[in-house]
């Protein structure tokens, strides 16, 4: 069957692409024989503004490779060198001048469920579910997913990426489109923010390049991990498988000692990442833009650079878009909330640009190849044009047979089990946090796990304190000379897990051995021990 024949009408549609490594015949350690090229996806909105014309045609006999090169592989865009002063144009400014607004500490509809888990209000959903049901209201448009010709080359080669920006811009002008939206994770997005800021090709005007929002997140959920090493997050999480006078009470807790503050500062973290997740299901611009502003002091203070850097040139090209776009489109893209991929009729199903082709496009094709002894150039052409109408086949084979989770009329999170197992994992959170009262008045960081104590370079409840330093560094400074220094990055309780604080110095110390001969040098005599194991000199509080 040759169903690349059919003809596919998308004027006026609202189109982005997104692009992403994608390795195949991945059989060695040391990668030889694999396939490295980059897949890439069209993303159009709404759905029903696509329409198909023909049909299939059965093929007498296999096409020849060079028949089939000649008509369904993207022509290559050559690029030279990459040139190491390309982002000198784009100069950091402090984000508080950009007209995001701000995002509440707690919104009603987070407050609302949080007040119904508080108070054990029986078959309340999780957050998610809860979500869903509020947002029903919303109105939404679906997307349509189509499959790009694979371009057979590495992904992080700049001409590569140059081919994949071309031809993005080239298909948005076939959509009678004047803005071209092309979405990378962060080390192509690195190479294709260069490559359209040099502006050798006068095509890639209009092209403005997306840092994927999946990554961002999965960078920012680092961040907090580490910051938060050591203190017993581990262990809480272990356990399972109103806002005015709520920001007063935050506050209040704060200033109840580091230990206090550091995790009040875990629970602003979480309703950041939450608030990412919401403007990307619910298609909420603004909610968007201020969610990565509240990440990148995280990614400073973590030492997440790469996204600390990248983050805030993407966050201020974003807040500028509408300097540069066509205010009919920005409109789209922004306020109709057209810049989310929903393929569910839902509107709470909105997803990133960059975790669509993971769904897509990687959920199929990065298995093996072939099982023979190796492929050949033609192997390779054959299956690679073949893929993108193998996955439209997979897709309506999946429906056909109903296995696709998202066929479900009721969300996960609203069956009255999982509303039951959640309720259990809820107690069980409470009750180790009541256990150990993190909001007691403490003069000291300590770990709620193991009792550890952070010495007097220990400063990770600082980390958005830290992190804005380090942003205010950047203010004024090229994009492709930026310093960053590790003097921004905080010292967790984790840090402080092996060692102790003497004077100055920092001594490494074996607990389980300190134990072991407090132990024996006192043959069991209980009250002298306990005496023992009473100071606190060391980072570790025993009793």
């Amino acid at each position: 069957m040759n169903p690349l024949v059919k003809k596919m009408n998308v004027e006026n549609s609202f189109v982005q692409f997104v692009f992403d490594n994608t390795d195949h015949n991945v059989k060695t350690l040391d990668g030889k024989e694999t396939c490295h090229c980059l897949g890439g996806i069209a993303s159009y909105t709404p759905e029903w503004s696509i329409s198909y014309e023909g049909i299939p045609v059965k093929l007498k006999k296999m096409p020849t490779t060079q028949s089939l090169v000649s008509k369904h592989v993207i022509p290559e865009v050559p690029y030279g060198t990459f040139n190491g002063k390309a982002l000198e144009s784009i100069k950091f400014v402090s984000t508080d001048q950009l007209c995001l607004g701000k995002a509440l500490l707690l919104p009603v509809s987070y407050s609302a469920y949080l007040w119904t888990k508080f108070f054990g209000i029986s078959q309340i959903p999780t957050w998610k579910g809860f979500m869903e049901v509020l947002s029903t209201v919303v109105p939404y448009s679906m997307s349509e997913i189509v499959c790009l010709p694979f371009i057979n080359r590495p992904p992080s080669n700049l001409t590569t990426i140059s081919t994949s920006l071309h031809y993005a811009a080239r298909e948005t002008r076939m959509s009678n489109r004047k803005t071209c939206f092309v979405t990378y994770d962060q080390p192509l997005y690195a190479k294709a923010l260069a490559i359209v800021q040099e502006r050798q090709s006068e095509e890639l005007k209009n092209v403005v390049v997306r840092l994927g929002g999946f990554h961002i997140l999965i960078s920012f959920l680092g961040s907090i991990g580490y910051i938060m090493a050591g203190s017993g997050i581990e262990d809480l999480w272990a356990l399972v498988e109103m806002c005015k006078t709520f920001e007063k009470h935050i506050e209040t807790l704060e200033k109840n000692g580091p230990t206090s503050k550091l995790w009040i500062q875990y629970f602003k973290s979480i309703i950041i990442a939450l608030q990412f997740i919401e403007a990307e299901r619910l298609g909420n611009w603004q909610l968007h833009l201020q969610s990565v502003k509240n990440m990148l002091p995280y990614f400073h203070a973590a030492g997440h650079y790469q996204y600390a850097k990248y983050g805030q040139i993407y966050l201020q090209s974003m807040a500028n878009l509408e300097l540069i776009m066509d205010p009919v489109e920005y409109d789209e893209f922004t306020k109709e909330g057209y810049f989310t991929i929903r393929r569910s009729d839902k509107a709470w199903a909105g997803v990133w640009s960059d975790m669509s082709i993971e769904t897509t496009l990687n959920r199929f094709f990065g298995t093996d190849l072939t099982h023979g002894r190796g492929v050949d150039p033609s192997v390779v052409t054959r299956y690679l044009i073949a893929m993108p109408s193998a996955l439209k086949i997979m897709e309506c084979l999946e429906n056909y047979c109903d296995v696709v989770s998202s066929n479900s009329e009721q969300h996960v999170d609203l069956f009255k089990n999982r509303m039951t197992k959640d309720d259990k994992g809820i107690r069980s959170f409470l009750f180790w946090l009541q256990e150990r009262k993190p909001f007691e008045n403490r003069t000291s960081l300590l770990s709620l796990s193991t009792g550890i104590i952070g010495g007097p370079t220990t400063n990770c409840h600082m980390a958005v304190e830290m992190g804005l330093k380090g942003m205010t560094t950047m203010i004024d400074k090229d994009a492709d000379k930026v310093p960053f220094s590790k003097v921004f990055k905080v010292k967790t309780l984790a840090a402080a897990k092996d060692g102790m604080h003497i004077g100055d110095d920092f001594v490494s110390v074996d607990t389980f051995l300190l134990i072991q001969r407090i132990s024996a040098f006192f043959h069991g005599n209980e009250k002298l021990t306990r005496k023992a194991l009473s100071f606190v000199t060391v980072s570790y509080k025993f009793i």
